[in-house]
């Protein structure tokens, strides 16, 4: 029979607020993704914030009317993830204290799972993910999860691992064997393999392998092959949420095999997807007077 954990004993909820604030995430680029990630999954779509807030309104009016009301403080910590990574704090305070009222509620690891995953708090997410796995085994969805986790904390070994079991079970899921590819690389493991059987799924599949690959090029140093690969993913409608950091690689790498035009034109664009990026702001303008220069020369 499938039955909920039983609560930590020790009190999360107080804990949890104390290491949000000393919690330092070393890779701003991985939690934004981290947080990307888990909303699009759970959210599925844009939330109507507007029933949310009103549903959100009477859930807290019950809280506050009883704040040992478990059902009211769950149903608070589910409104508040779907409004968005910024609300995850105060969802995880809910849920805690739905938990340490005694809710039996094996989905309620779950949501702990992905609101710790998008704190950044990776191994408070991976425990809460392993929980739900304990009740719902085979879950596709934490499982990737938990890989993605392992590769985050840098246990590429692990990450690798998981994803490698993944792709035995699912050979033709584009998502698991792209990640395998990059966790193999990073573990320094064969990467080519998944890349291949990813490129022989379709158009839009190539194209994210050409972006994988690309990472792994421009990782690797090889920045004539990473510009090249880079350039194609850009091109392809595949490249969805990615594109600003493919054009900030390409600018790079275009950069450092002395292509300035085309590190420019690579900086333009990431500049309109993103005006207010100053790096590559003064970047662009380094490489515009450089230019000026040697014109006059």
């Amino acid at each position: 029979m499938t039955t909920a954990e039983a609560a930590p004993s020790a009190s999360r909820a107080g804990r949890f607020l104390a290491l949000i604030s000393r919690n330092r995430i070393t890779s701003a680029l991985a939690a934004a993704l981290a947080a990307a990630l888990v909303y699009a999954a759970f959210s599925g779509r844009a939330a109507d914030e507007e029933a949310v807030d009103k549903r959100l309104a009477r859930a807290e009016a019950r809280i506050a009317s009883d704040p040992s009301d478990i059902k009211a403080l769950y149903e608070s910590g589910q409104l508040k993830f779907l409004k968005g990574p910024a609300f995850y704090a105060a969802a995880a305070a809910d849920f805690e204290r739905a938990r340490e009222g005694g809710l039996l509620e094996p989905k309620l690891f779950y949501y702990l799972g992905a609101v710790y995953q998008g704190l950044g708090l990776y191994d408070f997410a991976g425990d809460e993910y392993r929980r739900y796995l304990n009740n719902r085994p085979g879950d596709l969805e934490t499982r990737l999860s938990l890989a993605k986790i392992a590769y985050l904390k840098g246990d590429y070994a692990a990450a690798e691992s998981m994803y490698a079991d993944l792709a035995a079970e699912r050979p033709r899921d584009p998502l698991v064997l792209e990640n395998q590819a990059l966790a193999a690389w990073k573990n320094g493991g064969a990467w080519a393999e998944p890349l291949a059987a990813l490129r022989g799924l379709g158009e839009r599949a190539a194209g994210r392998a050409d972006l994988a690959e690309g990472l792994i090029a421009h990782g690797s140093g090889d920045h004539a092959r990473a510009a090249e690969l880079l350039s194609l993913a850009a091109a392809s409608p595949a490249a969805g949420a990615d594109l600003a950091d493919i054009w900030r690689r390409l600018a790079d790498s275009r950069r450092r095999v002395n292509d300035e035009a085309g590190a420019m034109a690579a900086l333009r664009e990431l500049l309109r997807l993103e005006p207010g990026d100053k790096e590559a702001s003064a970047r662009l303008s380094s490489l515009e007077k450089a230019a000026a220069r040697k014109r006059k020369k």
